[in-house]
């Protein structure tokens, strides 16, 4: 266990995940200093708690958690065996400030969060040519469209100041305001607030 304060670089974090995620990592889970920038966009004060859709392993939560002990991170994951991985790395890790939570997004209260996180949390079903997270080789443009469309409606309900910060990820709904905008070499890393 190594505990709050710990900089893991990518190399360590993916080295801890079986070899099938492994092999995936790079192109599925958010970069180590990508999710500590990120939660610095997103500003939380101590207390406060930020949320991760499309969660996966929990790679953006144990990462910004570790380098904020005093904010709650809840990534919330639709396959159970990311979840499963995920609270196991968060553990050996010394997360304790991580909640993975298995379900559908749609399903949960985004009210509760100062701040929302989003890693092209929808475009793994619409790109034919990025290697699918479970391996699979069926692609659902129809289940894309279904999930922006809803987020997109989850995103205009979120009380103004919620801060949203998009890691390859399109423009929010109208009533954000683009903050903060960085061309990272591994690509853009987005701060919008609800108006």
């Amino acid at each position: 266990m190594v505990g709050a304060g710990t900089q893991l670089t990518d190399d360590e974090f993916d080295g801890l995940l079986p070899a099938a995620l492994w092999r995936v990592a790079r192109t599925h889970f958010t970069p180590v200093d990508v999710a500590r920038r990120a939660l610095g966009m997103l500003a939380p004060a101590a207390g406060t708690a930020v949320l991760d859709i499309g969660a996966g392993v929990g790679k953006f939560c144990i990462a910004a958690a570790l380098a904020a002990p005093a904010v709650r991170v809840v990534g919330i994951e639709q396959r159970g065996h990311l979840v499963e991985v995920g609270r196991d790395l968060a553990r050996q890790l010394g997360a304790a400030n991580v909640e993975l939570r298995h379900g559908d997004a749609f399903d949960h209260d985004w009210l509760e969060f100062a701040g929302l996180y989003l890693f092209n949390p929808f475009g793994e079903v619409a790109h034919r040519d990025a290697p699918l997270l479970d391996g699979g080789s069926a692609h659902a443009p129809s289940c894309y469209f279904a999930s922006t469309r809803g987020a997109r409606e989850r995103l205009a309900a979120l009380r103004p100041g919620t801060r949203v910060v998009s890691y390859h990820g399109g423009r929010p709904p109208p009533g954000y305001d683009l903050v903060e905008h960085h061309d990272d070499p591994t690509g853009p890393l987005a701060l919008w607030r609800r108006r």
